[in-house]
């Protein structure tokens, strides 16, 4: 095999690494098709799904390692609990790189991304993060301290993720669009939380 198909094939496993890396919880690494659930509070029903129509419904506890196997990324999650607001998001797979580089170079780069495709040799976030809103407190202080905590934890979260999309976008052409959407995107997200902060019931226990 010759020096120059050899570092085309490294650099198009890098594309299609850095294609897939854009969603999930971040900071975080990807190690397997399966994460760890970081859940608030410490357990909430989720149902799991993706744009082939596969679905499925689990009971997530904190700390419960849960696989996606059988899914193609990117899997939404639509997570609810009695006394909070859902809660959905999206988690997105990228191809490891020993399973990229295989691929490439036994099966070329359409089989590459027809692999990435039906999920064979995709892993994910090592852990993701599901964190729901109370729909009632104890006072004002107790709400305004959780949601200016989560307010910000929102905002960075979604500013990182779009940090990993602007990478694959043409300056010349796509990122002053990209930026504009999640601009907008981000200022309606968090439009509705301080709509739903002031809606919050306030009860003391």
């Amino acid at each position: 095999m010759s020096k120059v198909f050899c570092g085309f094939a490294v650099s198009v496993v890098a594309v299609l690494v850095a294609g897939c890396e854009t969603g999930g919880s971040y900071p975080n690494t990807f190690e397997s098709n399966s994460s760890v659930f970081a859940v608030e509070p410490e357990e909430v029903s989720c149902g799991f799904s993706d744009e082939t129509g596969a679905s499925r419904r689990l009971e997530v506890r904190n700390g419960k390692v849960i696989g996606f196997h059988g899914f193609r990324s990117p899997v939404t999650l639509t997570c609810e609990q009695e006394g909070y607001h859902p809660y959905t998001t999206v988690v997105r797979g990228r191809m490891s790189d020993k399973a990229g580089g295989f691929v490439l170079l036994f099966g070329g780069v359409a089989g590459a991304m027809n692999h990435a495709a039906r999920g064979v040799g995709v892993v994910y976030p090592k852990e993701v993060r599901v964190r729901l809103e109370p729909r009632r407190f104890a006072s004002l202080e107790a709400r305004d301290a959780w949601y200016d905590v989560r307010r910000a934890e929102v905002a960075a979260e979604r500013r990182e993720a779009h940090s990993f999309d602007r990478r694959l976008c043409d300056e010349n052409t796509g990122c002053a669009e990209l930026d504009s959407n999640f601009e907008s995107k981000l200022a309606a997200e968090l439009k509705a939380m301080d709509e739903r902060r002031m809606a919050a019931e306030i009860a003391p226990d």
